[in-house]
C-alpha cells in the first residue's frame, strides 16, 4: 500500500484501492481503529476522485458501514448502509452482485436491532 502511495501518489485508483483492501483485512482482525483511519482516507479520495456515485466510493461507504456495526455504532452503519444501498441500486441495477451484498447486510443489521419486518422486506 505505501509503494503505491509512494510511487502512483495517494489519490491514484490503485493506491484507493489498496487502501481500502488492507483497511478491509484490518477490520476482519479486529483492527478497527488503524482500519477506521484507512477506510475513511481511501472513502474520502475516492469521493474526491470520482464523486459518490461510484462503484469504489460505494464500495467504501459499504464496508464503513460494517466497520461501525463491528464498533457498535448501529444507527450510523445502518444510515451508511442504506446509503451503499441506494447508490449501487441506482448504478448497478437491483440484481448486481454488489447490490445484493448490500441488501443482505442491510437486513443483518435491521435483523441485529430487532427490525425483522424491516428486514423481511427488503
Amino acid at each position: 500500500m505505501e509503494g503505491r502511495k509512494e510511487v502512483l501518489g495517494g489519490n491514484h485508483p490503485l493506491a484507493l484501492q489498496s487502501m481500502h483492501n488492507y483497511a478491509v483485512l484490518l477490520c476482519e482482525q479486529g483492527h478497527l481503529q488503524r482500519a477506521e483511519l484507512l477506510i475513511l482516507e481511501a472513502l474520502e479520495g475516492r469521493r474526491s476522485e470520482f464523486g459518490t456515485a461510484h462503484v469504489d466510493t460505494l464500495a467504501s461507504i459499504h464496508d464503513l458501514a460494517i466497520l461501525r456495526k463491528r464498533q457498535g455504532k448501529a444507527d450510523e452503519a445502518e444510515a451508511l448502509c442504506r446509503q451503499a444501498l441506494m447508490g449501487r441500486q441506482s448504478l448497478l441495477g437491483e440484481d448486481h452482485p454488489d447490490t445484493l451484498a448490500s441488501t443482505n447486510e442491510l437486513s443483518l443489521m435491521l435483523m441485529d436491532v430487532g427490525a425483522l419486518e424491516a428486514a423481511e422486506t427488503l
